[in-house]
């Protein structure tokens, strides 16, 4: 690729030239070293973004460090071409900085004059951005139509001591040293289980603690078999921009991102004995208690029939004392509360007293006597006495019994 680049440059260079001549020869005596100029500036252009290209190769079988020591001129190869040495040029390159430049006081074409060859792309090229000089003595440079001034690196000697210096100088990224992603290693410890505090003595094992390290990862790829970590930032920059190998310098060394902490220590693998803690014996389960409170004396009513012979209204008053019993099934439980007759002799139903309103039958009277539905006693047409009292009788009968609840429909209802 970067023959064919480098082909078509110079079949446009001999265009460029050809026509030159031709205008020369019409009157135009500057425009060869124009031209020339222009050619060089293109060639330097060329020869930079060759070089460019083969340090970011990232592949660590192909690394370009093993062709070129990079503080000398660089060998002719597939990325330098023999035709730019012979034109006068060299490159270094160091701390992350390349510099493709003028390496004799004199360039093929210009003579001595490089800041035609830095100007000449803006001044012959339509107004493309022009190229560096670095001035005679020092590492300083100068840009020309959008390139920036600045000066080389230390680790760079200055170009020339006799004259200015036309070249290009621009960072490039040492794909070993820079960092391109991130990747985590684990770091574990032995820590002692904790012990029973009633058997201090007691060996109770150890579990394993691990906290995670975040590592740089440079652009080197394809790491071979035998150094696996090859792209680790820390191999090739054990100093920053590298970050430090363990934690405790990390947390020490200021101006370190936030993403280049280490993790807390996490229990990841226990291999600790469980101590069961004896349980108190049991305490004793008390009796459920039970006890009495005097309850309220219920009371009910029912009817009851007159005496034989006699007719009218008869109610009965029944009392009955009760008590209630508390159940609690165990200490600071619910109580549980049950209304029931009294267990002592006066808890029976009781009669208290009997309201009666009756009178008797009036018989021997003419017409119902009162005793009928027209007479006062409500009688029969009859008016015989018989069946009155017959009737009054068996009614009496039902109703008197006084046993524990008297027989009676309103008994105590709980």
């Amino acid at each position: 690729m970067m023959r064919r680049s480098f082909l078509r440059a110079a079949i446009a260079a001999l265009a460029l030239g050809g026509v030159g001549t031709v205008q020369a020869q019409s009157g135009d005596p500057d425009r060869v070293d124009r031209q020339a100029a222009l050619l060089n500036a293109a060639t330097i252009q060329n020869a930079f973004r060759s070089v460019e290209r083969r340090i970011l190769v990232t592949d660590v079988a192909r690394l370009w460090e093993d062709e070129w020591d990079v503080l000398s001129p660089p060998p002719a190869s597939g990325w330098w071409l023999q035709s730019w040495t012979d034109r006068g040029l060299t490159a270094r390159y160091c701390d992350g900085v390349l510099a493709v430049y003028a390496d004799d006081d004199e360039l093929k074409g210009v003579g001595r004059d490089h800041r035609a060859v830095q100007v000449a792309p803006v001044a012959y090229g339509g107004g493309r951005t022009g190229l560096h000089l670095i001035l005679r003595g020092s590492r300083v440079f100068t840009g020309a139509h959008g390139r920036g001034d600045g000066s080389l690196p230390a680790c760079m000697l200055p170009p020339s001591a006799t004259g200015d210096r036309a070249g290009l100088v621009l960072a490039v990224a040492d794909p070993k040293l820079t960092a391109a992603g991130r990747r985590w290693e684990d770091e574990f410890q032995t820590v002692a289980c904790p012990r029973n505090p009633a058997v201090p003595d007691q060996d109770t094992g150890t579990f394993i603690e691990r906290r995670r390290i975040p590592i740089q990862v440079s652009a080197v790829t394809d790491c071979l078999p035998a150094t696996p970590n090859c792209n680790d930032l820390r191999e090739f920059a054990p100093v920053p921009p590298a970050w430090p190998r363990d934690c405790a310098t990390r947390e020490t060394t200021p101006g370190l991102p936030a993403d280049a902490a280490c993790t807390d220590w996490a229990r990841w693998r226990s291999n600790c004995q469980i101590v069961y803690a004896q349980a108190p014996p049991a305490a004793d389960i008390p009796d459920p208690t039970i006890t009495w409170e005097s309850g309220p004396v219920h009371e009910w009513t029912q009817s009851c029939s007159c005496p034989s012979g006699e007719t009218g209204s008869c109610t009965q008053h029944w009392a009955q004392d009760t008590e209630i019993r508390v159940f609690v099934l165990r200490p600071g439980s619910e109580p549980v509360r049950t209304r029931q007759p009294a267990r002592d002799a006066t808890g029976s139903p009781r009669l208290v007293r009997t309201a009666e309103n009756c009178t008797p039958i009036q018989t021997g009277c003419q017409g119902d006597c009162g005793n009928g539905p027209d007479g006062e006693n409500g009688g029969g047409d009859d008016g015989g006495p018989g069946e009155s009292a017959e009737s009054a009788e068996s009614t009496h009968g039902d109703d008197t019994g006084t046993g524990d609840h008297g027989g009676h429909d309103n008994g105590v209802g709980w």
